[in-house]
């Protein structure tokens, strides 16, 4: 299926339109989900394209934070506000915000630096429907608390927000002309996820793999089930240069995870005996 464009992301044309969806989780298989704005008591839902796809849902870690994950607790109470607040004004004052605050590769112009890198840190607090926020905030939440163990509260913002720069950055370096508005956290938690495979790469994360109908609860080493997902980004990525669909920003994944990976030990605070 080719790509679909929108000309504008505030058309009045009626039908569906499509805008690429960030995600960390829900993406984690290779799924091609559109977003369709069919309203649902003042939300919106995913219709997927294809099903069956299998997928690993990580449900907790067993490394328990040393200290309140302040920050981490306050980036997802914004992104609870922020979707609540697009999604109670209706669908076309969010289509306004979406075109207002959404990463839009076509339109990044550094002859206009303000204008242009403000989508890059606006986006990330956008998402498109309840599954994308969910999934996105859950692996915040998961992996979130011991990278800002070891950051402490304000490091732990600015790297956030670094991962969430280089994510776009990266979707721009490898779609610099596409006009499709790109929203979701996942570039910057993916920079978190980066993070946490250099710091904690022997963690045990309890992960959930569906087996058709029949759950399975398996412990997986974090740089296996962090390894894996990278791969899958990469592997999504190269089959929509390919050709494929680009419904989801693969290299936006990559260069955040990238970033984390790179930059962690740069925000690491040395930790005091008492």
């Amino acid at each position: 299926m080719q790509v679909k464009t929108p000309q504008t992301i505030n058309s009045k044309s009626a039908g569906p339109r499509v805008i690429q969806l960030d995600l960390v989780l829900s993406q984690a298989n290779t799924a091609r989900i559109e977003r369709r704005l069919w309203p649902f008591f003042g939300l919106w839902y995913n219709v997927p394209k294809n099903k069956g796809c299998e997928s690993l849902i990580p449900l907790r870690d067993q490394i328990p934070s040393q200290r309140p994950p302040v920050m981490t607790l306050i980036l997802i109470g914004i992104n609870l506000y922020v979707f609540y607040q697009s999604n109670l004004q209706g669908i076309l004052v969010t289509e306004e915000i979406f075109a207002r605050y959404a990463l839009i590769p076509g339109q990044f112009d550094l002859s206009r630096p303000f204008a242009s890198i403000t989508p890059l840190i606006t986006s990330i607090f956008l998402h498109g429907n309840l599954a994308h926020l969910i999934s996105n905030m859950w692996a915040l939440w998961l992996f979130g608390d011991n990278v800002e163990d070891r950051m402490g509260v304000i490091n732990f913002l600015v790297f956030y927000l670094l991962c969430g720069i280089a994510a776009g950055l990266s979707h721009i370096y490898v779609y610099p002309n596409s006009l499709v508005p790109t929203i979701g956290a996942s570039g910057a938690v993916a920079g978190i996820m980066g993070a946490y495979f250099i710091l904690y790469p022997q963690a045990r994360v309890l992960t959930l793999v569906p087996i058709f109908i029949f759950p399975w609860f398996v412990d997986i080493p974090a740089f296996v089930y962090l390894g894996f997902w990278l791969l899958v980004q990469i592997m999504g990525g190269t089959s929509a240069l390919a050709g494929g669909a680009v419904q989801i920003a693969f290299w936006a994944h990559v260069g955040g995870f990238a970033a984390g990976m790179l930059l962690h030990r740069l925000f690491l605070i040395e930790e005091t005996s008492p």
